[in-house]
């Protein structure tokens, strides 16, 4: 299954509420249509202490495979999609990673859950290989570690990205909470402080990560 980010800033015309409006309400029943998903979610951006809203949201989509992928492109239902998008996304401001999820922790993608979610990319000169091993079999133990996580999940990009150029990031992870306050618990818990902030550096570019706090809101359900 591969797991479709698309990190996405409002119109500047539109208010943070309009925007959000026009995506659930009209945007959303549109790409609801699309027969290949087999999933689909908008991931909203909540103000978060310490955060720059680089982003207004993320719509989150799930197909079966690079073949459905390819089909979804080509479809009619797929082309109004990309047409509405004007009416409520800034042009050229989306930030696109086709990827395939690693649930290391498998909670409940409830309704409303609070989501941190970030996008990397690794260090110069460290190899793939070694940064995906290092996120998985290092980092993602200590994260686990973390009391209030409800659910984990790293995103490595998909190989195929790399075939023609080198992607702007090498993948996504999310962290969920039952609420803000569970998570501003968990970013001030000794834990993360002084274990994942760290160890972040040994496979992250600082310089490229790009964090975002939001709330999920499912238009298609997993079947």
């Amino acid at each position: 299954m591969l797991h479709i980010y698309y990190f996405i800033r409002r119109k500047a015309s539109l208010s943070e509420t309009e925007f959000a409006r026009y995506w659930r309400e009209v945007h959303g029943p549109l790409v609801a249509k699309v027969p290949q998903l087999k999933a689909y979610v908008q991931c909203r951006r909540l103000d978060f202490p310490g955060l720059e809203p680089s982003h207004d949201g993320v719509a989150e989509l799930w197909v079966r495979d690079e073949a459905a992928l390819a089909e979804l492109r080509r479809s009619p239902e797929f082309a109004r999609v990309e047409t509405d998008a004007a009416n409520f996304i800034q042009p050229h401001s989306g930030q696109l990673l086709v990827t395939v999820d690693d649930v290391l922790l498998d909670g409940p993608q409830a309704e409303g859950a609070i989501k941190a979610l970030f996008i990397f990319k690794r260090p110069r000169g460290m190899s793939l290989k070694a940064m995906r091993a290092h996120w998985r079999d290092v980092h993602g133990p200590i994260v686990l570690r973390l009391k209030n996580a409800r659910r984990y999940v790293e995103s490595p990009t998909v190989d195929r990205a790399y075939d023609f150029a080198e992607p702007l990031y090498d993948g996504a992870g999310e962290l969920w909470f039952d609420s803000v306050n569970a998570l501003k618990e968990t970013l001030g818990s000794p834990e993360f402080v002084n274990e994942v902030i760290p160890d972040r550096s040994n496979f992250v570019d600082s310089s490229s990560l790009v964090i975002m706090v939001g709330r999920d809101h499912h238009v298609v359900r997993p079947a």
